[in-house]
């Protein structure tokens, strides 16, 4: 199959942050994906100063999380102009590139390519330990055209010189490479050798969070090995989501609607301003065409406040509620759904079909 370069920039968006910090606990609430209530802290900061560049860089990485690549690019190119020596702030740069050739013509894809790449060395060459930086430069190497800088043995050697650095790091690297060359391998057993040499909580926090995933994916889903996962997450980090909605999604699979309730209500305290359990479940119970009056009722609720970084748009949500009402048999209210989610999103072409269909 021939390697693209908008490809490689729909794999490095998954690249998770690790910096270190500076402004702990704002970085805290990005790392734990609460990039609403970051907003609300880092843009007065902004204002009252546009030339605090540890700001501008965070507030980057806020903006790209919540979609604003434009601005998130002009953050992060405002923090190294600021202080070019700061190795994060060239790797936000570098983020900010990645996701801007996402959008970008395929001519114009080779020159960020070219860019991106440049950042991440730089990043590297300021601080040889940045494992971001290395990562992103590991999917770079194997999804990039050789014309722009893309090497398979320069991917391998990357993955060998992360475990050197830090052996979770880099089972958690090698699983990249694996998924990346689409190459069979344990990954069950590198994310549980990940989890045992972790030295940091978002570490293990990272190689649990893909073991439940899987679990999760598996067929048919391996559904105990799940929850114990999400269990292990929650007690790593009460304060962010991703355990709650994994055990949102194995009880919506099991039918136990009893502890689905009950989790729903556990991350809602835990993180009021992140609704996505309601749309796991919710999705779960459309996919399987099970109580559909449910899943109606979790798609508004997430309806009911804006959508976190990250987390699935508006859009998906009235797209997805559309289907449901479809297979309760309200055909008018699911198309009214589907309009809405055209009209938030054009170019949203899954809903496009729905909608031409039931028209």
């Amino acid at each position: 199959m021939r390697r693209t370069v908008r490809t490689l920039w729909l794999c490095l968006a998954a690249v998770a942050p690790l910096s270190a910090a500076i402004d702990q606990p704002t970085r805290t609430l990005i790392a734990e994906g609460h990039f609403k209530r970051a907003l609300q802290i880092l843009e007065p900061r902004v204002k009252a100063n546009p030339r605090d560049a540890e700001t501008a860089a965070l507030l980057s990485q806020v903006r790209l999380a919540l979609g604003d690549r434009d601005e998130a690019m002009r953050l992060a190119e405002l923090a190294v102009k600021l202080e070019p020596a700061n190795a994060d702030y060239h790797w936000r740069l570098a983020e900010a590139v990645g996701e801007q050739a996402e959008r970008a013509g395929i001519l114009k894809q080779f020159g960020l390519a070219r860019r991106f790449k440049q950042e991440a060395e730089a990043t590297i060459a300021l601080d040889a330990g940045h494992l971001d930086a290395r990562v992103g430069l590991l999917v770079f190497y194997v999804k990039a055209p050789g014309i722009v800088g893309g090497d398979s043995k320069k991917a391998e050697q990357m993955v060998v010189d992360i475990a050197k650095l830090d052996a979770a790091a880099g089972h958690l690297a090698r699983v990249r490479l694996l998924n990346e060359t689409k190459t069979p391998g344990d990954l069950d057993a590198l994310f549980t050798q990940a989890a045992a040499a972790a030295k940091t909580a978002d570490t293990a926090y990272q190689a649990r969070s893909s073991l439940m995933n899987r679990h999760l994916a598996a067929t048919p889903p391996r559904l105990e090995q799940a929850e114990q996962q999400a269990r292990e997450l929650i007690k790593i980090a009460p304060t962010r989501l991703g355990g709650y909605s994994g055990l949102a999604i194995a009880f919506a699979t099991a039918d136990k609607f009893t502890e689905l309730d009950s989790v729903l209500s556990d991350a809602e305290k835990a993180v009021p301003d992140n609704l996505n359990t309601y749309y796991q479940a919710g999705r779960v119970l459309q996919t399987r065409g099970i109580d559909l009056g449910r899943a109606e009722r979790y798609f508004r609720k997430y309806l009911t406040q804006p959508a976190e970084g990250q987390m699935p748009a508006h859009a998906a949500a009235h797209w997805r509620l559309g289907l449901t009402l479809e297979k309760a048999g309200r055909k008018s209210e699911a198309v009214a759904a589907l309009q809405e989610a055209v009209r938030l999103n054009p170019g949203f072409e899954q809903a496009q079909k729905d909608l031409k269909r039931l028209r």
